[in-house]
């Protein structure tokens, strides 16, 4: 199934589902970057991981310290290995959902090899948003 790039706010985001966590992390008031940086891992990745070499993640929750990355299908060796090369390179998690905010209760959470967890991430990130936002 082809994604549709969606309009939210003034993003272009390039799938309906990408735009659905847009918008949940604005209704709980969590700060985002959608695809903030592009990262290159040619010089640090293993050598048999060799489609993992760039990695373009959907959202940073600078706020929170986290990597999100979202998925309309069943995660892939290469996905996860993506993820554990940002989270070691970065010392972030990367949290990876299949799908909408409203049809995940859970996502992997990844902070490096061999290091990786189903998580209820989206109530953690409403409860850690509201923490940050009663420090400010």
């Amino acid at each position: 199934m082809k994604a549709t790039p969606t309009l939210y706010v003034t993003q272009t985001y390039r799938s309906r589902t990408e735009a659905s966590w847009a918008s949940t992390f604005n209704e709980h008031g969590i700060y985002f970057a959608y695809e903030p940086k592009l990262f290159l891992f040619d010089a640090v990745r293993p050598a048999n991981w060799i489609h993992a070499n760039s990695y373009l993640p959907d959202f940073h929750l600078r706020e929170l310290s986290a990597w999100v990355e979202v998925k309309p299908y069943a995660l892939s060796a290469i996905e996860i290995q993506k993820a554990v090369l940002l989270a070691i390179c970065t010392g972030e998690p990367v949290f990876i959902t299949q799908g909408g905010p409203l049809e995940s209760d859970q996502m992997l959470q990844v902070s490096g090899f061999n290091n990786m967890e189903p998580v209820d991430v989206l109530a953690s990130f409403i409860h850690e948003a509201a923490a940050a936002a009663a420090r400010a």
